[in-house]
């Protein structure tokens, strides 16, 4: 994993919701990155990338009770719900 806060992931890991906003935050500029890089130039016509990372924020917020992060890259789960949001 990669070098996360670990007060942040374990806050996570533990279901805080305040700790998933604090990590979408740092890690915003490297998610709207992602974001542009998927959404290619016909759909950036339509929709705007930071209306995308809301979206994906609130999915993540939703989700956040029912999934396990122990195992994996939270940055990476952020990275898929952005792909289901575009897709």
């Amino acid at each position: 994993m990669a070098d996360y806060d670990r007060s942040i992931i374990d806050g996570m890991r533990a279901g805080r919701q305040d700790a998933l906003v604090t990590f979408i935050e740092q890690q915003r500029t490297a998610l709207l990155a992602f974001i542009q890089k998927r959404l290619g130039l016909h759909l950036r016509k339509k929709i705007e990338a930071d209306d995308v990372l809301q979206e994906v924020s609130v999915e993540a917020l939703r989700a956040l009770p029912k999934t396990t992060i122990d195992d994996r890259d939270p940055l990476n789960w952020l990275f898929h719900i952005c792909e289901r949001k575009i897709i």
